[in-house]
């Protein structure tokens, strides 16, 4: 059975366990395996502040194992307020289940809520099933960031994507 909700500070440990599960599962997350450090006093405040100006919504199986999120960042800026950028993870074992869409559809009622306009995200070109998720939930590429990541002794492109809503 799978829950969805906001993450709190109490989810502190468990977004950690899940951040470090997904950078060694995927390289398509920003972290390097082991990179990522433990601090969560620094973790916890950022699960606080996010649902204060943005949106961090997990997805929890079986209540006890947090498997994926959705986050969106607002910043406070007046001129790009009604802008969003999303990270989304999902651990691989439960990828291909419709839970990212799941968790884009609940992403975009918070968003309509808020009177946001535009949601924003980058992703790496060679991200083919990301690339899908995205393009299924009406992101359109806007452009490339060439040589952004450096990875595996290469650059790697990026494509911008966003969603008007």
């Amino acid at each position: 059975m799978l829950e969805y909700r906001l993450l709190k500070a109490e989810d502190t440990a468990a977004f950690y366990q899940l951040s470090k599960q997904l950078d060694q599962e995927t390289p398509y997350m920003l972290y390097l395996p082991d990179e990522r450090q433990e601090n969560l006093s620094a973790l916890e405040n950022i699960l606080t502040t996010t649902n204060e100006n943005g949106f961090l919504l997990g997805v929890w199986h079986d209540t006890e194992e947090l498997i994926g999120y959705i986050s969106a960042k607002v910043t406070p800026l007046q001129k790009v307020q009604h802008t969003a950028y999303i990270v989304i993870g999902i651990r691989q074992a439960f990828r291909g289940q419709g839970i990212g869409s799941r968790l884009f559809i609940e992403l975009e009622t918070w968003a309509k809520q808020k009177s946001l306009h535009r949601l924003e995200l980058t992703v790496m070109t060679e991200n083919q099933a990301g690339l899908r998720l995205y393009q299924s939930k009406g992101f359109v590429i806007e452009g490339i960031k060439k040589d952004s990541i450096f990875m595996n002794g290469r650059y790697l492109d990026e494509y911008y994507m966003a969603k008007l809503l």
